[in-house]
């Protein structure tokens, strides 16, 4: 919560500063809080106003970031055609940064699987091999967990340990609101235990111990449909 304060701050002398740079950065960094703790408040408080701000000037690779994290959104919150149409936002243009193309790789690929269709190991393929080499929980998260998801809807908890080896430790040792919830949930689903987890009450953490009805409810009070579903 501190961090959310200082970068609002930052967000109000940037623009009073006039320093567009400063700005941009700091509406990636919001809507990054935004897509991966599901804080959708945050969301709809800055996004319009992020791809406002970056469109008339155009910064290019900040309206992609912030393209690629409203279609996280947008998939968790149900919205999928929305999601897909911002993924071909961020396709469509050539970048100095993988993340963008990251993300939305992996937002595309759970659309499609969680549709039934094809495709979705060969997008997960291109995301693993542009995120692998940072060596970044933060870009390789997603796609572990976006391979965790596809394995479990084949049928393959092999597959599920196998995404998510390769990152766990490095979460484990975070021990933060993500993305360790969400990897120790597939794993647990793949029939290993769960570690214990830093909030109780996260609705990952409600699943893991049984207390599905507690899930849903939470998973709707915080607008994810599909998770509360399968809770």
């Amino acid at each position: 919560p501190d961090g959310l304060v200082k970068l609002e701050e930052v967000l109000e002398l940037s623009e009073a500063a006039e320093l567009p740079s400063e700005v941009a950065s700091t509406f990636i960094f919001l809507m990054q809080t935004a897509a991966l703790l599901r804080s959708y408040d945050l969301a709809d408080r800055y996004l319009e106003r992020a791809l406002t701000y970056t469109g008339e000037r155009g910064h290019i690779l900040s309206e992609s970031y912030l393209h690629a994290f409203a279609a996280k959104i947008a998939l968790d919150r149900g919205r999928w055609e929305e999601a897909d149409e911002l993924c071909t936002l961020v396709f469509q243009k050539r970048l100095t940064s993988i993340f963008p193309r990251v993300v939305a790789l992996t937002v595309r690929a759970l659309v499609r699987a969680r549709r039934g269709e094809v495709d979705g190991d060969s997008l997960l393929d291109e995301a693993l091999e542009l995120a692998q080499p940072s060596g970044e929980v933060m870009r390789i998260a997603p796609v572990a967990l976006a391979q965790a998801e596809v394995a479990w809807l084949a049928c393959d908890p092999a597959g599920i340990v196998a995404a998510t080896d390769h990152v766990f430790g490095d979460a484990l040792e975070l021990n933060g609101p993500w993305p360790l919830p969400e990897l120790a949930y597939w794993r647990w689903r793949a029939g290993l235990d769960a570690p214990t987890l830093p909030d109780p009450e996260h609705p990952f953490a409600l699943q893991i111990a049984g207390a599905w009805a507690r899930a849903a409810e939470a998973w709707t009070s915080i607008g994810c449909p599909y998770e509360a579903a399968l809770a």
